[in-house]
């Protein structure tokens, strides 16, 4: 390994093209599908649900995740190029960590305080994650979300 090794988180979601669900869920869609509460982006990205957390909610929470990781990476670019090695960053993992503890619980998992608190806990800012998760394609719009997107092409390639 030498002396770094590299980490790039890979989350689990489900392709909801191969549940019929894209265009089943969301405003339009059926409103009693399942599809509702276990997919974002009108069934295009779904998750199955954990006890009393709908799918829906992890795949923003996935998404969160995705955008921390994306701008609060572990090493700068330049990295191995540097004699003196910067610090790490740990915020991913602060945030993770934080939501793990303290908003796992279907009443805090989606509360706008805990995450709150788990931003700030993270040192992440706020709207700079708010604007990557917006920018990527978000979970509300019938768009394509190219960090979800992503994802899946992950998932394909490694046969998950």
């Amino acid at each position: 390994f030498g002396d770094t090794v590299r980490f790039s988180p890979r989350f689990y979601i489900l392709d909801g093209k191969n549940f019929h669900c894209h265009g089943q869920a969301g405003d339009g869609g059926k409103e009693n599908s399942p599809c509702e509460h276990l997919c974002s982006n009108y069934g295009r990205y779904c998750a199955s649900h954990a006890v009393h957390v709908g799918g829906r909610v992890i795949i923003a929470e996935t998404l969160r995740r995705l955008c921390i990781f994306q701008h609060y990476p572990d090493f700068p670019e330049d990295y191995n190029t540097k004699k003196k090695k910067p610090k790490i960053n740990t915020a991913f993992y602060d945030y993770s960590i934080y939501h793990l503890n303290h908003c796992s619980e279907p009443e805090n998992y989606k509360s706008e305080k805990c995450i709150d608190e788990a931003y700030k806990a993270a040192k992440v800012d706020k709207k700079t994650i708010e604007m990557c998760m917006h920018d990527s394609g978000n979970v509300d719009e019938d768009t394509p979300n190219s960090l979800l997107d992503e994802m899946l092409e992950h998932q394909k390639y490694s046969d998950v």
